[in-house]
C-alpha cells in the first residue's frame, strides 16, 4: 500500500470512530433530556399548586426549549446516520 492510501485508511477509521462516539453522545444527551423534561413537568405542576404562576411559566418555557432540543438531537442523529 502506498503512503497516501495508508493515510486515507487511517483517516477513514478515525472518522468512523468519531461518528460512533458522536452517535453515542447524541443518544445519551437525548435520553437525559427526556428524563429532565419529566422532572421539570413535575416541578411545574407543584409550582402551579402553590400558585407560583410566573415561576411555573418560566419552567414551561424551559420544557418547550428542552423538547425543541430533543428534536434537534434527533435531527443531528439522522444527519449523522445519513452522512456515513
Amino acid at each position: 500500500m502506498k503512503q497516501r492510501e495508508i493515510k486515507q485508511s487511517e483517516n477513514k477509521e478515525d472518522l468512523l470512530l468519531m461518528v460512533k462516539r458522536l452517535s453515542l453522545w447524541l443518544s445519551y444527551w437525548g435520553s437525559n433530556n427526556d428524563e429532565h423534561i419529566v422532572q421539570m413537568e413535575a416541578w411545574k405542576e407543584m409550582l402551579i399548586e402553590q400558585e407560583l404562576v410566573e415561576l411555573s411559566a418560566s419552567i414551561e418555557q424551559m420544557i418547550f426549549h428542552m423538547k425543541s432540543m430533543k428534536l434537534h438531537l434527533l435531527l443531528a442523529e439522522e444527519n449523522l446516520n445519513n452522512s456515513v
